[in-house]
C-alpha cells in the first residue's frame, strides 16, 4: 500500500508492503505517515545575497550577471536548531561564448556543517564572443559618438 499526506507545507509518502491484512495496511502507513510529521520539518533557505557578476574574457560584454536557481526550503529534522548556512563556490572568470543558464558555479546548503544539498549558480543571459566584426562595429560607433 502507497499513502500520501501534507501537514504545515510538508508532503510525505509512506509505503507498506507485506501487512496481511488492510488494516494493518493502513495502521502501519498511517504510523510512518504520523512519524515523519512528528521528526522532520519543512525550513526555509534564506535568500542568497551578495553574488557578484562574472568577468568575461573574449565577450563582446566584460561580465555576466549570476542567478541562482535556489530552492524555497530543505527538510530537516524537527527540535534542531535551524542554523542553515550557504557556501557559494563561484568561477572568478568564464570564456565567452555564455549561454544562458551555463553553470558558473553551487551553492552549498548547510546546517550546523553537515550537507544538507547543493543548486547551481548560472549564467543569466548569454554573452557572445568578440569577433573582428563585432570589435569593428564597437570601434566605428565609438567613433562617431566622439564627434
Amino acid at each position: 500500500m502507497s499513502a500520501s499526506a501534507t501537514r504545515k507545507g510538508l508532503s510525505l509518502i509512506a509505503v507498506t508492503l507485506g501487512s496481511p491484512t488492510s488494516a494493518e495496511r493502513f495502521s502501519a502507513a498511517r504510523g510512518l505517515l504520523d512519524y515523519g510529521f512528528a521528526n522532520y520539518m519543512k525550513a526555509p533557505i534564506p535568500p542568497l545575497e551578495g553574488i557578484e557578476p562574472v568577468h568575461v574574457t573574449r565577450g563582446v560584454e566584460d561580465q555576466v550577471e549570476v542567478h541562482a536557481n535556489q530552492p524555497d526550503s530543505v527538510i530537516i529534522r524537527s527540535g534542531q536548531q535551524v542554523k542553515i548556512t550557504q557556501e557559494p563556490e563561484l568561477v572568478e572568470e568564464v570564456e565567452a561564448p555564455v549561454e544562458a543558464g551555463q553553470r558558473l558555479g553551487k551553492v552549498a546548503v548547510k546546517m550546523d556543517g553537515e550537507l544538507l544539498l547543493e543548486y547551481d549558480l548560472v549564467a543569466a543571459s548569454p554573452v557572445e564572443r568578440m569577433t573582428f566584426m563585432t570589435a569593428l562595429k564597437f570601434l566605428l560607433n565609438e567613433l562617431i559618438a566622439i564627434e
